[in-house]
């Protein structure tokens, strides 16, 4: 028994020599190195990573290609490798080239900018043939969130990031791919230190930046100890909350809405942990070491993304968290308004975003284009006047006059009798104008007061993520002056054409007098017409009726200073006037309002984009094209009034 026992023996270890040694892996590793690479991930950080898998809650569409919905959901990246229809591709000098099609997890390792991803479609017009090709192949593939445990050097906590990957990104920019992500920290050390303890807090990637909460906030969600995570539809951002957010896009994409409403579709994550190290190509983790693009090259925010190891807050998760807001700011009345007019107000922010954007990369586009729309409307009214021109007559006057202001005018009689009266009382005009200088310096210091305002902090921390923040703030400061204009300036300068027509010389001094007052009657009438105009704007399908209104109550100044009206009278005489020729008011109005009061801006933007003057600067050169236009426009407007009387008989 014994002599077999050791023949047994002696043949096991001849049998042991005689094996060939394990072949190396195309890295110079073996196979049993590759293994203990990949499975780097200790227990304890595996344990860590599944603990708080999140949970996201994805907008859910009322059917196929609802654009209000998300139709993607974050899944395995492997649903666009090995994949005939997908390519890599290299750009170069010389144009785009084709690397391989059907690139692998291998195929990606270690490449770097150049390379992109090209998914089959168009991603400037996706149509629905991006999520009809992701919800044909998402059911073979798992709702992932890809978990990476991360430190920083001069840091002494842990970050442990999830990573989710999106097949595709419908926003103000459409492209193929979009990663996301959130982060926990805890105030540990080592990965055993965390397991003993909660994180302190956490930090939801939104576009451009980001918001931040501790771990015990009540606005932080959390289902078996898992944080919750609201989806926004399309761009992806990560909320706190089912509500309807302002969102501030990468690159330029500019403002639009982050609509995570209710209803929702909610999908548990499995977390899948990124080794430390990638042992080499072969590692099923290879293409965390891939430096292109995940999607389709294009300029700007149309731009295919990088991956979770190019990106910024990988290497530096705490200094990416440092910048990050406290809150985000909500549409008012978002979850409550009907979807159409949630989708339609939207719109309308995503539109005079791109309209910002496109001014601020190609200024002169946007002017020729706003000022062929000047020239048409101008055309339009010129052309579909009312009356001939040949009866004109003036109206009883209550005193006489050299120049009759009150009669009929075409456009051209109008700028001209404007300027001529301009000319004439040029220092009492330019005295009312004047009024801008103590207004701006008013807006200039309520400017900082605002900004620190605890309740508006949100708002102008996203704006200050903007690249035209400067813009606008100039914005903003200028059309605050504006509506002063409107109130005051206006005002004084019907005072002062009243003035006139009893056969004497403009007082800016007495107009400002007249003027104050009547301060309360005009706040009164402008108060109860932005009532009604707000309610009706806020409704978003109400801005037509809106628009109406606003035309029609727009010789407030007129009617109060000339009539003598008070509320709503005021209102209702300014609308009888208006009566009958609502297009040619509207015409003419939009004409002057927008020499009036959009080139003061304009030209600050002007100066602030290719002179690189200051803000405060800007602002001075608004304020002095405000008090020379100001008036002339106040004066147009105002024989405007007169001509519509004349054509009424009244």
């Amino acid at each position: 028994m014994t002599r077999k026992r050791g023949v047994l023996i002696g043949l096991l270890v001849v049998a042991l020599l005689a094996s060939p040694p394990p072949p190396a892996s195309a890295s110079g590793t073996s196979d049993a190195a590759v293994g203990a690479a990949r499975t780097q991930t200790t227990p304890a950080a595996e344990e860590l990573a599944q603990r708080y898998a999140p949970i996201v809650y994805l907008k859910e569409q009322e059917e196929d290609c609802d654009s209000n919905g998300e139709a993607y959901a974050p899944v395995e990246v492997e649903i666009v490798l090995d994949k005939p229809a997908v390519a890599l591709m290299l750009a170069t000098d010389d144009g785009d080239e084709l690397v391989m099609e059907a690139p692998s997890a291998s195929d990606l390792y270690d490449k770097g900018e150049g390379y992109y991803l090209d998914y089959p479609g168009d991603p400037r017009q996706p149509g629905c043939n991006y999520e009809r090709d992701f919800k044909a192949r998402s059911p073979d593939y798992a709702n992932v969130a890809y978990a990476s445990i991360r430190t920083e050097p001069g840091h002494s906590e842990i970050a442990l990031q999830y990573w989710f990957f999106f097949y595709f990104n419908d926003w103000n920019n459409t492209h193929e791919a979009d990663w996301e992500m959130i982060q926990l920290v805890f105030e540990a050390g080592t990965v055993e230190e965390a397991l003993q303890q909660e994180p302190t807090r956490v930090a939801y990637a939104q576009h451009a930046s980001g918001e931040r909460a501790g771990w015990d906030d009540d606005k932080l969600q959390k289902e078996d100890g898992r944080p919750v995570v609201y989806v926004a539809a399309g761009g992806h951002p990560s909320q706190f909350d089912d509500a309807v957010y302002f969102g501030l896009g990468e690159d330029g994409a500019g403002f639009g809405c982050d609509d995570t409403s209710t209803p929702s579709l909610r999908v548990p994550l499995e977390a899948r942990l990124i080794p430390d190290n990638i042992a080499g190509s072969d590692d099923p983790f290879a293409w965390i070491e891939y430096g292109g693009q995940w999607g389709e090259k294009d300029v700007s925010h149309w731009n295919g993304p990088t991956g979770p190891a190019a990106k910024g807050k990988w290497n530096e998760p705490f200094t990416w968290e440092d910048g990050l807001r406290e809150s985000s700011v909500k549409v008012p009345g978002g979850t409550t308004l009907a979807p159409n007019a949630i989708e339609m107000f939207c719109r309308v922010v995503s539109f005079g975003s791109s309209v910002l954007n496109l001014y601020t990369r190609a200024p002169l586009l946007v002017i020729a284009t706003t000022g062929l729309v000047f020239l048409g409307v101008a055309g339009v009214t010129y052309m579909g006047r009312t009356r001939s021109l040949k009866g004109m007559r003036p109206l009883a006057a209550t005193a006489s006059q050299s120049t009759p202001l009150r009669r009929e005018r075409d456009l051209w009689q109008l700028i001209r009798a404007a300027g001529r009266t301009y000319r004439h009382n040029w220092t009492s005009m330019l005295l009312i104008g004047a009024f801008y200088v103590p207004i701006g310096w008013i807006t200039s210091i309520v400017h900082p007061v605002l900004t620190n305002s605890t309740p508006l902090e949100p708002l102008w921390r996203i704006l200050d993520e903007y690249p035209a923040t400067e813009i606008v703030v100039t914005l903003f400061l200028g059309g605050t002056q504006a509506a002063v204009a409107v109130v005051i300036v206006t005002s004084a300068v019907v005072v002062v054409l009243r003035q006139i027509e009893e056969g004497r010389r403009g007082d800016a001094v007495e107009a400002y007098l007249v003027v104050w007052d009547k301060v309360g009657t005009l706040a009164g009438a402008y108060g109860r017409a932005a009532i009604q105009v707000i309610l009706f704007t806020i409704t978003v399908v109400g801005i037509p009726l809106a628009v109406q209104r606003v035309v029609r109550w727009y010789f407030l100044p007129q009617t109060v200073m000339l009539e003598e009206k008070t509320g709503m009278d005021a209102l209702a005489s300014s609308a009888d006037v208006v009566q009958g020729s609502w297009w040619r008011a509207f015409g003419l109005t939009f004409l002057f309002g927008f020499v009036g009061f959009v080139t003061g801006p304009a030209v600050a933007i002007f100066f602030l984009l290719f002179a690189g003057v200051s803000v405060t600067f800007a602002n001075l050169v608004s304020t002095i094209i405000y008090i020379v236009l100001i008036p002339y426009v106040a004066t147009a407007v105002t024989l405007l009034y007169y001509d519509l009387k004349t054509r009424r008989g009244s």
